[in-house]
């Protein structure tokens, strides 16, 4: 059983635009990674039935074009999403790899003449690798270099750096640390 439901708004003015979306979806019979059992360097789990899940939260974006050249944009989400029922031991538990808050806010210059490029920062919470919420994953943020040049009508060349600060993502526990 799936019941999903959302509103949605924009408003522009001028060089400012926004958006908002909430979002609230259940979804019945779902099938998660339980734990089944734990080791000092390996977790067992087993695909079972999870009972329902349940995801509510909001988008916020908002963009700023001061100049046709030059242009701001953030964004953030906010999600709650839970196990709920009874099934496998997982109600009230959150859903793994779903972080409470991620965002971004990037700076861009465009000029066909020249060049596009971007500087974008990625922010993203903390979230629980397992379904059992022991295994954390720490909240991280990554800067990202972006730059494109278009060199023919149907050719560009582009570069791109993603974590240009070499920022330690904690991608996986098993329980052991995986770094992306």
């Amino acid at each position: 059983t799936r019941i999903r439901a959302s509103s949605a708004a924009s408003v522009a003015r001028g060089p400012w635009s926004g958006r908002a979306t909430y979002f609230h979806t259940s979804l019945g019979a779902a099938i998660a990674n339980v734990t089944v059992s734990v080791t000092p360097t390996l977790t067992t789990r087993q695909r079972q039935n999870a009972a329902q899940v349940r995801s509510r939260g909001v988008e916020l974006e908002a963009d700023w074009r001061p100049t046709t050249q030059w242009s701001v944009s953030g964004q953030l989400t906010a999600t709650s999403a839970g196990f709920t029922g009874g099934a496998a031991g997982l109600d009230g538990l959150d859903v793994p790899q779903v972080p409470k808050y991620q965002g971004a806010l990037s700076v861009r210059f465009t000029d066909p003449r020249y060049l596009t490029a971007t500087l974008q920062t990625r922010i993203l919470g903390r979230q629980f690798e397992d379904d059992r919420n022991t295994l954390v994953l720490d909240d991280a943020a990554i800067v990202d270099l972006f730059a494109s040049r278009a060199v023919a009508s149907r050719l560009h060349v582009f570069v791109g750096i993603e974590n240009l600060f070499d920022r330690e993502v904690q991608v996986g526990r098993t329980p052991i640390l995986s770094v992306g």
